[in-house]
Order: C-alpha cells, then structure tokens, then sequence
C-alpha cells in the first residue's frame, strides 16, 4: 500500500486505539444478543433518518469533519453514499462471519477499500440496506460459535474471531449513523 492509500484508508493511531479497546475488549464482555440488537436499532435508525430526509438533500455530497472512526476518504459522501457503503459491509460480513462458524477456508484480509460507495447511487440503495441489514441481524442470531478459533485479519485490528468481527460491525454501523447525522445537519436539516 503506497501513502497515498495509507492516508486515505487508514485510521490514526488514537482511533485504532480507539477502535481497538471498543471492538477487541468489548467484544470479551458483549452477548452476541447485544452486539446484534445494537446493529439492529442502529441500522433501523439510519434507515429511518434517510426516509425522512428530502431525496435532493440525502444525495448531495457534503464535506464534513472527521469524526473518530472514520476514514478520510469517507469526508465527502451523501447520505446515500453511507447507505451503499454499509450495504457493500454488512452483506460481506455476513458471508464473513457465516465463514468464520463453518468449515468454509477463508483467504486475504480485510480492506476497507473495497467498500467505496458509488457517488451516483439511487434511493434503492435504502431498500438494499434494509435488506441487508435484516438479512445479517436473521443470520448472526442463528450463528454458532461466533467466539471460536478462527480468525480473519481486519487491516487495524489484526486477526479477529466471528463474534469480533459481529461487534465490529454493530459499532461501525452506529459510526456511520452518527456520520450519516453530521452530514444532514451540514446540509442545513435539523
């Protein structure tokens, strides 16, 4: 990865430290129960705050500061933009996770840079995600063995078992709810 990459997919420091003790030490404590609610309102809640935003406004892109937890290249999207990518996430993190509790061989790593949203993207990204997003909470209720021996490595947080990766997901949706948040009230919706 050249710097031009590091600078724009990497986190800093103080936030993989961040992410890090959220995701690694909360996940020791944190049901699975827990982890798949908390995705469950966050993403229901993002879902929601998109409906109620007029389409014109919930498509333009808007600079914003960047919050813990974000990406830089994540500082210039739409709302619908945070839509397609939490869409592109939580439908591979559901194969992921499926991966990681069944015999399946899993291979690479985790890069966030496959999960680029398309700046043109439509309103039936809501619908997607919502789709998406009920399909992951149905499937991590039913997984097994969430705190197994397998891993995948996440490109901050070295490697991670499935019930890792599940408690990574509900914390990065409620990130990008809280960015999708940011973004509505710099287009001048309160």
């Amino acid at each position: 990865m050249d710097q031009y990459e590091t600078e724009r997919y990497g986190l800093p420091a103080i936030d993989r430290a961040w992410y890090w003790t959220t995701i690694k030490m909360g996940a020791a404590i944190t049901p699975k129960r827990y982890a798949v609610n908390l995705f469950s309102i966050e993403a229901q809640r993002l879902v929601a705050l998109v409906d109620r935003t007029e389409i014109n406004i919930s498509s333009d892109r808007v600079r914003v500061a960047r919050m813990v937890g974000m990406e830089p290249y994540s500082c210039d999207w739409s709302m619908l933009m945070v839509l397609d990518h939490l869409n592109l996430l939580v439908s591979d993190m559901t194969r992921l996770i499926g991966g990681l509790t069944g015999p399946a061989k899993l291979h690479g790593r985790f890069s966030d840079q496959q999960y680029e949203p398309d700046p043109d993207v439509g309103v039936d990204v809501i619908e997607g995600f919502a789709a998406s997003a009920e399909d992951f909470v149905t499937k991590a209720t039913a997984f097994k063995g969430l705190r197994g021996n397998r891993r995948f490595h996440h490109s901050w947080l070295g490697p991670m078992n499935a019930h890792q990766w599940l408690c990574w997901t509900a914390a990065r949706t409620r990130v990008h709810r809280r960015h999708a948040v940011q973004i509505r009230n710099v287009s001048g919706v309160v």
